[in-house]
């Protein structure tokens, strides 16, 4: 009889011992999920970077944005971003409809070992007017 009390209690301490190795598991993996990423300064100042679905949609034909943020050693790193925009808008001369062709150009720098990331981001988009008022977002 002692020796299935003893496996009963084994084996539920299996169990307990499992569940809590999951329970570890999973919290550090959520944790490391919803770091930052040290390379990523967030700078959100232009078009292209909010949502590239938004491309063509301004007054001209022709917009450059150049975006500079540099944050000094205050808090904790040292970043710095530079971010540059081109958007060209090829339309129908009759209609709204039309091409647009951008590029978003980025280059981050972070941190005292200075890690760094440069990106080059294309997009092109076709608008269709879907009626005769002229809508910017």
């Amino acid at each position: 009889m002692l020796p299935i009390k003893i496996e009963a209690v084994w084996n539920s301490m299996k169990k307990s011992v499992n569940l809590i190795l999951f329970v570890i598991f999973w919290t550090l993996i959520s944790v490391s999920g919803f770091t930052q990423d040290p390379l990523n300064t967030d700078i959100r100042f232009s078009n292209l970077s909010r949502n590239p679905a938004l491309a063509g949609l301004f007054v001209d034909e022709l917009q450059l944005n150049f975006c500079y943020h540099h944050q000094i050693k205050t808090y904790l790193l040292p970043y710095q971003s530079i971010q540059f925009q081109i958007e060209a808008r090829f339309r129908n001369i009759e209609s709204e409809d039309g091409f647009t062709a951008g590029a978003l150009i980025r280059y981050d720098e972070v941190g005292d070992n200075k890690l760094k990331r440069a990106q080059f981001l294309p997009v092109l988009n076709f608008h269709k007017s879907l009626s005769e008022i002229n809508i910017s977002y």
